[in-house]
């Protein structure tokens, strides 16, 4: 029985929209809770994996069943970057909350890290089903996404300094998506249609309902101020700091 063993974590391919996209689920005995959760985006999922596994086992533990899923052009699921949105994120996570609930009604708590939690807070929001839905799990959210995706655009730059090359700024890089253009970034084909969706993301203004768990990891352990001003725009949020 796959579900008696929660070291040994089931990986499954899901039918979407879009193509079939990749989860993997850590299973325990009689689950109280079940758990969706997201990665980061790009590069940051890669060097998160360890420790989302380690999450999953962790709370398969304590009664929660927890699934991992990579979106529609991210990690292991079908498709390239270039092909991604929301609205098809947004699908991919809805048939995979049908697909684990699949055996019962057991709300569900849909959760994410850094720009995964903003993805999963723009999804609840969005819901068209908010009554299947129990909490939010916002680990290290991207408050801003017009900060965050100038960030990653920083990238770009950076690979060419350490070419030896003067690369394009990042108003440079900006434009040629706003035209149009398919824009790598370190090596993460980004289009003019998922970065205007990304860019827009602001997790204070996107009008969530549930109650929600807003995790701060920081070297003091302490409440910042970002996250304090955060935490007052979310109507239903308790803000849990650690280190």
């Amino acid at each position: 029985d796959e579900s008696m063993n929660s070291f040994q974590p089931i990986p499954k391919f899901i039918p979407s929209a879009a193509g079939n996209i990749f989860t993997l689920t850590f299973h325990c005995q009689n689950p109280q809770r079940k758990l969706l959760f997201i990665p980061p985006f790009a590069e940051e999922a890669n060097k998160s994996r360890h420790i989302l596994a380690a999450l999953g086992r962790r709370l398969s533990l304590h009664g929660i069943q927890t699934t991992i899923i990579d979106l529609f052009g991210c990690g292991d699921s079908e498709g390239d970057l270039d092909q991604g949105s929301l609205n098809i994120w947004n699908k991919d996570i809805t048939n995979t909350i049908k697909y684990i609930q699949r055996d019962n009604s057991t709300e569900i708590i849909v959760g994410g890290l850094r720009l995964g939690a903003t993805i999963a807070a723009n999804f609840a929001a969005n819901s068209k089903q908010p009554h299947l839905l129990q909490q939010l799990l916002l680990w290290q959210p991207i408050p801003d996404g017009a900060a965050y995706m100038k960030q990653f655009l920083r990238l770009k730059l950076a690979e060419s300094l350490t070419a030896g090359k003067k690369g394009p700024t990042t108003t440079e890089i900006m434009d040629s998506i706003q035209q149009g253009n398919i824009q790598e970034i370190s090596g993460y084909p980004l289009t003019k249609q998922l970065f205007e969706q990304l860019n827009n993301l602001k997790l204070g203004e996107i009008g969530v309902e549930l109650p929600t768990k807003l995790i701060e990891v920081n070297t003091e352990g302490s409440a910042s101020v970002p996250f304090v001003k955060l935490s007052k725009k979310l109507p239903k949020a308790t803000h849990i700091t650690c280190k």
